[in-house]
């Protein structure tokens, strides 16, 4: 008989999404600011995100970022196709190092075990997929997750 784990959360569960969420957003709204060839306003950019994450109805829509008004120059002048991917990337650089930094004790050593032993571990979150993907890999160890 083939064990099987159905975990039915992930983000505040496994480890400390609000950390981990907060940290990246203010770096990759920071990384925008200094690669800005136009002085953007941090607040207006937190305001603005916050305003198309939800017309996204999720906080991790990259699509967000395409549609803020304080970045319209930055679309017109086309400087936007070089920076958007550079603070995509920061913002899941660091969103990997918190996840696995706020994993809650026992978590990714026991995912690991559990797999190793060949246990079918399925999650089941209201996260969006691409959020979800990237927090399950970040959690198991490189190669441990199908």
């Amino acid at each position: 008989m083939t064990k099987k784990l159905l975990i039915t959360d992930l983000h505040n569960t496994l480890y400390d999404e609000v950390q981990e969420y907060s940290s990246a957003m203010k770096i990759a709204i920071d990384e925008l600011i200094s690669l800005s060839p136009i002085p953007l306003n941090k607040s207006i950019i937190m305001q603005e995100l916050a305003a198309a994450h939800a017309q996204y109805d999720c906080d991790w829509a990259d699509a967000a970022w395409d549609v803020l008004p304080c970045l319209k120059p930055l679309y017109e002048n086309g400087t936007w196709s070089e920076i958007r991917p550079k603070i995509i990337h920061k913002r899941q650089e660091i969103s990997k190092q918190h996840t696995q930094n706020t994993a809650y004790d026992g978590v990714q050593s026991t995912l690991a075990a559990l797999k190793d032993k060949g246990v079918g571990i399925y999650i089941v979150s209201e996260g969006a997929l691409d959020a979800v993907a990237n927090a399950i890999n970040w959690l198991f160890a490189e190669g441990k997750i199908e």
